[in-house]
């Protein structure tokens, strides 16, 4: 997820949502509650539906973080009472 000059930095985050048993709709409301998330921390974030039935939230990033500190951005839990 990095381009030729920044091999090592990427360009974006990708947060992957796939219904496992569960209808579309519910996938649409993870990706507004994502939206609200970014919003809050003042990061755009752009909804792209992946051919099959889930999908892709694309967050750009400038490229001077590491994988591993955007792996970490990604795991983190935004939920309300969490720090």
């Amino acid at each position: 997820m990095s381009r030729t000059g920044s091999l090592d930095n990427p360009d974006y985050v990708l947060i992957d949502l796939d219904p496992h048993e569960c209808p579309y709709d519910m996938i649409v409301e993870a990706a507004m509650l994502v939206k609200r998330v970014l919003d809050d921390i003042g990061l755009a974030g752009y909804p792209k539906t992946t051919g099959g039935d889930g999908m892709h939230i694309y967050i750009p990033l400038e490229p001077v973080y590491t994988y591993e500190e955007a792996r970490q951005f990604r795991r983190l839990d935004f939920a309300p009472g969490h720090a």
